[in-house]
């Protein structure tokens, strides 16, 4: 293999590793947004119905907007921790 078609194979690499982390960034940021206006239509629904639970998931419409704002400050950060988002997806799948 010559010089130049490694260099070229290790660009490839680094750019794959780049389109991999925007593609797990905006799995996360569309998930979080349909959380977030999952919740905000079924307390619509619970609000107009005048049932309990409004309380609930009040909290998890809160709980979503702030993930959406801890994932896209992330994407400028060197530091990726997402605890908000950690919560909110642990909460919403147990």
């Amino acid at each position: 293999m010559t010089e130049k078609r490694k260099q070229e194979l290790e660009a490839r690499r680094k750019e794959a590793a780049i389109n991999m982390y925007y593609t797990r960034y905006f799995s996360v940021c569309y998930a979080t947004a349909f959380f977030f206006f999952a919740n905000l239509y079924w307390m619509l629904m619970l609000y107009l119905s005048n049932a309990g639970l409004l309380l609930l998931l009040l909290l998890l419409t809160i709980l979503a907007a702030l993930a959406m704002w801890e994932t896209n400050t992330n994407v400028h950060r060197s530091s990726k921790r997402s605890d908000i988002n950690a919560i909110l997806f642990t909460m919403f799948l147990f």
